[in-house]
Formats: C-alpha cells, structure tokens, sequence
C-alpha cells in the first residue's frame, strides 16, 4: 500500500505599496522659493506608567503562569496521532494508525489519561494510565489500573505554560472494552496494551488549564521483541465488538490466544513496508531495541467518572 506524494503548489505574489503624502504648496507671482515653517510641536506631554500596575514595558502583555493546575485534575487524549514511523513521515502504517486511532478515540474505545497527583515547585508527578470503552454510545469508560505508568515533568523555565518530560519513559495503548480489545498480547506484562518506550512528551498548557496543547511524543519504540507477540484487529471502521471477544484457546502460530480476525503486528508492519526490515533505531532504558515512533497529541480535563474496570461504582485510584 502506498500514497502518492502531494503536489506542492508554490505561489508567488507581489506587494505593491503606494505612499500617498498629502501636503501644500505656495508660490508668489514673484516667484521665490516656497517657504514651509516647521509644524509646530504639541505640548503633550504622556503620562508616566502607574507603578502600581506592575512592572516591565509598557504595554507587555502579563506572563502567563498556569498556576491553575490542581492535584488531582484528570486529562483525557483527544488526539493521538502517529506522525512518523521508522523515522518514515510516509510509512504507509502511519495513516492507518492515525485513522484508527481518531476513530477509537472518538468512540471512547482508546483512552490515555493522566492524572496529577503531585505538585512540588515546577516539577508535577503525573499517572499515566488506559481505560476502556463502556456501553457504546454512553460516553463511559472505565480504567484499567495494570496499564498504570507514573511520568515526572517539569515547567519551562520561560514558559511555565510549557510543561515537558524531566526523562523518557513508558507510556501503553490499550483500545477496546474490557473484555474485546482491538489489540491482543496475551503474554506481556502489559496484556493486550501496545508498551511505547523511552518516550519524551512535550505539551503548552491553556491558561486555564483546561487543554493541553500542541502535544509531542518524540523519540519513542515500540521494542522490536514486543511486536511479534502482538496482534491487533485492522482494517475495522466499527466498534470492538466488529473484532470478537479473544479465545484463550485460539491456535493459529502467530497469534495464539487471540481468534482469527487479528492479524500478528509485525507481519502486517513488514507488509506495509513492501518486506524491508523496520529499522529498530529507538532503544529503550535497557538497551533493548524498538521501531522509532513520533506522534501529536491534544488532551481535555476529564470531568466524567473514573471507576476501575469490574467495580463500577469504586474509583481509581
């Protein structure tokens, strides 16, 4: 599968500025020169600037802080999308990936959400955490507490709206309900949840601190031996419940325990890539290697409840 490059149309304009200057002339019948008097200086003088206002130049506009961020404020994505994959912006999976995601994400059926859980000077402890789909079309979603990562970040320190990563870490990808998820990896530690290793996040703050803005994930993997142990559902435009539930029982070779409308990741990856090997440029802390993937993210406070997963009405965490 591949898309064809884009056209790039380049236009070109030209700006003509026209200085109209308006001004008087006088002459004699005697013919010497004109004569213009300097125009007069106004005796105005600007007031000075109200100390009391605050300091700086005048008429800077006030420094935004984002002070308004509070233990235990959540944050839901409402975008996640792959912009490059193997350091290729035009790898083919990217746009599948991206119309995926957005559509899962639409559905509540992925879910990335941090919540705050410390603040301490200009560093903010954050938990990173997946939940599932609920009933469809309820808008209801419910955590999966395994999938749980603890990020540290940090403000800027010219931009204290800017908050970024203090180090890469992991983050995971869990998409479905409880019981169908749109990815099946029965033998990680995170079971059914794509790990995103040594992953750098970058995101503005609104003033508010309602969004989080211009997200980025830079520098991240997917580890190399992770990929064959998943599987996910492509090629789906309905909800999870188009995947059917996984079968523990289910025995195929390459994707065991799941049923056979999943399709072993890395198999579909090297197809995308027409058979060449995917460069696993990206290591993780450990040394271990990983497929390099960037993505753009956008996040919204999360008001709705939070219950874990089987007990619908305990919190989490």
């Amino acid at each position: 599968m591949s898309h064809p490059r884009p056209r790039l149309l380049r236009r070109m304009a030209s700006v003509a500025l026209v200085a109209l200057l308006a001004g008087g002339c006088a002459f004699d019948i005697d013919e010497t020169p004109n004569s213009f008097p300097d125009p007069p200086v106004p005796d105005v003088t600007p007031p000075m600037p109200d100390a009391s206002e605050g300091d700086g130049d005048v008429g800077a506009m006030p420094v935004e802080t984002c002070d308004c961020l509070q233990v235990g404020d959540w944050y839901r994505f409402t975008s996640l999308a792959p912009t490059a994959l193997a350091d290729q912006p035009r790898h083919p999976l990217v746009l599948t990936l991206q119309n995926l995601w957005a559509r899962d994400i639409e559905r509540y059926e992925l879910n990335v959400l941090f919540q705050v859980t410390a603040i301490d000077g200009e560093r903010i402890t954050v938990q990173a955490l997946n939940a599932a789909r609920g009933e469809l079309g309820s808008g209801e979603i419910c955590m999966l507490p395994e999938t749980l990562e603890e990020l540290y970040f940090v403000r800027d320190a010219d931009d204290p709206c800017t908050v970024r990563m203090e180090r890469p870490q992991q983050i995971n990808i869990y998409a479905g309900t409880p019981e169908i998820p749109r990815n099946c990896a029965p033998t990680l530690e995170k079971r059914h949840a794509i790990p995103v290793t040594n992953i750098q996040l970058v995101a503005k703050m609104s003033p508010d601190c309602s969004e989080l803005l211009d997200g980025r994930a830079e520098g991240a993997g997917i580890p190399e031996p992770a990929l064959p142990l998943i599987c996910t559902c492509p090629g789906i435009s309905g909800p999870a419940e188009n995947c059917d539930p996984i079968d523990a029982e289910f025995e195929n070779g390459s994707c065991d325990g799941c049923n056979p409308n999943f399709q072993n990741l890395y198999d579909l990856m090297v197809t995308l890539s027409r058979g060449m090997p995917l460069p696993a440029e990206c290591p993780d802390a450990d040394g271990v290697p990983g497929v390099c993937i960037d993505a753009a993210f956008t996040a919204e406070r999360w008001l709705g409840e939070t219950p874990e997963c089987g007990a619908p009405r305990a919190s989490f965490p």
